[in-house]
């Protein structure tokens, strides 16, 4: 009897076992590297850098940052790129921290500052790429980076 009793408890455990390596085999997350850009900018004053094109049909996340030592500031956006449509996005403003947000196709849109007194920024170039635009009277230099 005693041995019955210890089968039947083995067998539950062996259920049991079976039950939670299916769930837990299941459950498994695959974890990707994501690809990355870095641009590094020292613009003149009114200058503008080449376009930069995003990662089409899929989330980028872009950072940017001036590093000038009177203007330093940082501001962040998530920017979706549809070829051929349109560049649309959503951030943060460094200066004021105030949000942003739109989708455009027109030359010279606003779509980000990167330093704190609002000169240096992010504007559309076209409805596939944007550029980065000093409007400050001096240099400024700084970093933008897409992840996707």
């Amino acid at each position: 009897m005693k041995i019955l009793q210890r089968i039947g408890v083995f067998a539950v455990a062996l259920l049991v076992v079976a039950a939670l390596s299916g769930v837990v085999g299941k459950a498994a997350v695959t974890l990707t590297t994501p690809n990355s850009s870095l641009i590094n900018y020292t613009l003149g004053a009114g200058a503008t850098s080449s376009a930069i094109t995003p990662a089409t049909n899929q989330p980028v996340i872009v950072i940017g940052s001036n590093n000038g030592t009177t203007d330093f500031a940082v501001s962040t956006l998530t920017m979706v790129h549809i070829p051929g449509v349109m560049l649309r996005w959503v951030g943060i403003e460094a200066g004021t921290g105030a949000l942003t947000h739109g989708g455009s196709t027109t030359l010279g849109s606003h779509i980000l500052y990167l330093d704190q007194s609002d000169k240096v920024s992010l504007e559309v170039f076209s409805a596939d790429s944007f550029v980065i635009h000093n409007g400050n009277t001096a240099s400024e230099s700084g970093t933008v980076k897409l992840i996707w």
